[in-house]
């Protein structure tokens, strides 16, 4: 079987080849435009915390953070609450400063994160004439979750945790907490 290109038809198929041969490079300038600007690696939190040891404490708290290094990230957390036992109550505060390790998914929409706190607490117990003061240093590792778009994220955390009172040694304990975190 024999094609014949008639004289009519050879600009027509001249044509149509030059418009098909142009079409790439008319996609390739569309595709120069920058891409958006990345949300900052800098990060606002207010949290919510509750902890087991000695004492139930329930806190709430204010965290912020920024990326150091690749997947790792730095931050310093406040958390003041409450702590008590079924005999007494009283005030509860932590300050802390940890690093974690992030690793996300494609997306970027989920992290799962292992990181290390390292801090100071003080708790009062306080029933009827009695008060004692259980202050000390605190080391918390942690696994969580960093879930959420480009700036609005949550931030899930469990943890086990320690510290080292005065009055009564050291006392273990587990601890969990929920962060709604703004990036900048």
């Amino acid at each position: 079987m024999s094609f014949a290109i008639s004289g009519d038809m050879h600009p027509r198929l001249a044509l149509t080849a030059a418009l098909f041969l142009s079409l790439p490079s008319l996609a390739i300038a569309d595709e120069a435009s920058p891409p958006p600007a990345a949300p900052s690696q800098t990060y606002v939190s207010a949290l919510t915390a509750a902890s087991v040891d000695q004492f139930v404490a329930l806190d709430a708290g204010a965290e912020i953070g920024t990326r150091l290094a690749g997947p790792w990230s730095g931050h310093g957390s406040l958390r003041v609450g409450q702590a008590g036992d079924s005999e007494g109550s009283g005030g509860h505060f932590e300050l802390r400063v940890g690093a974690e390790h992030q690793r996300c998914g494609a997306s970027g929409a989920v992290c799962h994160l292992v990181g290390l706190d390292l801090g100071f607490q003080a708790s009062t117990w306080e029933k009827e004439d009695m008060h004692e003061k259980h202050n000390g240093p605190l080391i918390a590792p942690r696994l969580g979750l960093d879930v959420g778009g480009d700036h609005l994220r949550l931030r899930l955390a469990l943890e086990a945790r320690g510290y080292v009172s005065a009055a009564g040694g050291a006392i273990p304990g587990l601890g969990v907490s929920a962060g709604l975190a703004y990036r900048l």
